[in-house]
């Protein structure tokens, strides 16, 4: 087993007992080293012009696994997820009339990514949209050099 081998499968399997910042950077350090991990380009959601509505966030991206959960301003949210259209589409409900800052995915393996390239589409057509970086990024939403 070669070093890089080595210190990945040390690295995976510290992820479940990290705090999600870890988790974040971690899953940073496993791309650096190529092993596969999620990678999210952007997210779209559609929210509803009532607080306490339903909220849909489709999450383009790369590796994200089935059972992927949701990620909102880094806490984990209760949503229903699927890959549809090479999208990944949560339904969570949508409470209060602050929108994230963040969003992001924790996969079934402990991998994680967030990203703040987020459009908001309201119910009302009313369009806002949020293009920063992640992780102190390329401006691009992600942390990878990635466009």
């Amino acid at each position: 087993m070669n070093r890089f081998s080595s210190t990945v499968l040390t690295l995976r399997r510290l992820l479940s007992e990290l705090a999600l910042s870890g988790r974040l950077l971690t899953t940073e350090e496993l791309g650096r080293l190529s092993d596969t991990v999620p990678h999210l380009m952007y997210v779209v959601s559609v929210l509803s012009a009532h607080p306490n509505g339903q909220a849909i966030i489709s999450i383009s991206g790369d590796d994200i696994q089935p059972g992927a959960q949701l990620l909102m301003d880094n806490r984990l949210v209760e949503a229903r997820g699927s890959p549809q259209k090479g999208l990944f589409v949560f339904m969570a409900t949508w409470i209060g009339n602050q929108y994230p800052q963040s969003r992001g995915i924790v996969n079934s393996d402990d991998t994680a990514d967030e990203t703040t390239a987020i459009t908001l589409n309201g119910s009302d057509d009313h369009v806002n949209s949020n293009n920063n970086s992640n992780h102190g990024g390329n401006g691009n939403g992600n942390s990878r050099g990635k466009p």
